[in-house]
C-alpha cells in the first residue's frame, strides 16, 4: 500500500509541476509555429537550398523534407550549391573520400560524386571490399 502511495505521488508531481518546456518539443510543426512552417516552404518554393533552410531554422534534413512533403510542395534535385561543390573538391582532393566529403557537407554520396565529375575532378577508384 505504501508502494502505490508513493506511486501516485511520483505520478501527481510529475504531472503537475513539468512545465512544458522541461520536455522537448518533438514535432516540428508544434514547435515551429505555422508561420514559420509557412516560412520554410515559401522559400524553398523561391530556391532555397534544403541546407539553408536547415541551418536558418535549425532543423535537421529529414525536418525540412517532412515540412515540404506534408505541405504538398513538389521537391526538385537537390543539387549542391556552388560553394559546397568547392567544398567537396577541396576536400577530395586532398584525399577524403567521397562518403567522408558526403557526409560532411550532409549531402548524398552520389550528388558529391555527380558534382565532383561535372566539375571536372578525376575521380579515384574504390577502395571498398
Amino acid at each position: 500500500m505504501e508502494q502505490l502511495r508513493h506511486l501516485q505521488t511520483v505520478v501527481e508531481n510529475t504531472e503537475e509541476n513539468q512545465r512544458p518546456y522541461d520536455r522537448p518539443i518533438r514535432d516540428v510543426f508544434r514547435r515551429l509555429g505555422n508561420d514559420a512552417v509557412d516560412e520554410v516552404v515559401a522559400r524553398y518554393k523561391a530556391g532555397a537550398h534544403t541546407t539553408e533552410l536547415m541551418r536558418e531554422f535549425e532543423l535537421s534534413k529529414s525536418s525540412v523534407l517532412k515540412i515540404l512533403r506534408e505541405n504538398n510542395v513538389k521537391m526538385r534535385r537537390q543539387a549542391m550549391t556552388p560553394k559546397q561543390v568547392q567544398q567537396a573538391t577541396v576536400m577530395y582532393e586532398q584525399g577524403d573520400s567521397l562518403l567522408t566529403t558526403a557526409r560532411a557537407l550532409e549531402v548524398p554520396k552520389q550528388t558529391v560524386r555527380q558534382a565532383l565529375i561535372k566539375a571536372g575532378v578525376e575521380i579515384r577508384p574504390s577502395t571498398a571490399p
